[in-house]
């Protein structure tokens, strides 16, 4: 009998294949993931943020910060998205919505929004060349560098996490398995 009271989170990915050819795919489970607004050019926003994130808001469009197990992912000049730790996202947007008392600003949690995954291999950046509009090509989009671009039918953040090159890709919950599944289907023409 299932206990309501203490749900068990379960993954849209839980039991999904492995690619079998030049790609791997790692689920980066139960992310926090807080969405943030605000003016990076109000010094009490932007300090209020650093001290409670770890790490400055990046300004720079496209690009992410990483300090104090958090990494923060620019999606606009006045938005990012901050992942946390796992079950780290309230103790976040507890942090975030204290500092910023009084300041114009939006936390919202949007954890259960979105799932996290990373692909990685020899035949990664083909596999993604295949479904996404943006160049992903190492002259143009480089380890730290974050876009958000739609893959097939999906919207997704990219993150270019190394050049070796490997990336992390977060998706909606609902469009999870159906990336996971193209990817792992696209592989198969390079399994040995």
């Amino acid at each position: 009998m299932a206990d309501f009271n203490n749900p068990v989170p379960v993954s849209p990915l839980a039991g999904a294949p492995q690619p079998e050819g030049g790609i791997t795919l790692t689920e980066v489970p139960f992310v926090g993931k807080v969405n943030l607004r605000g003016d990076i050019n109000d010094p009490a926003f932007a300090d209020a943020a650093k001290k409670v994130i770890g790490v400055a808001l990046p300004a720079d469009a496209n690009t992410t910060a990483s300090g104090s197990g958090n990494t923060v992912y620019w999606l606009g000049p006045n938005e990012w998205l901050i992942h946390t730790p796992r079950d780290g996202e309230q103790a976040m947007v507890d942090g975030l919505r204290s500092a910023l008392s009084g300041v114009h600003a939006a936390v919202t949690d949007v954890s259960d929004y979105y799932v996290v995954f990373d692909i990685g291999g020899p035949r990664a950046r083909e596999s993604l060349m295949r479904g996404c509009p943006l160049d992903v090509h190492e002259s143009k989009f480089k380890a730290g560098q974050c876009a958000q671009t739609v893959f097939v039918k999906a919207s997704i953040l990219l993150h270019c996490t190394s050049d070796a090159p490997s990336y992390r890709v977060q998706v909606r919950w609902t469009y999870a398995q159906y990336l996971w599944n193209y990817f792992e289907t696209t592989a198969r023409q390079w399994a040995a």
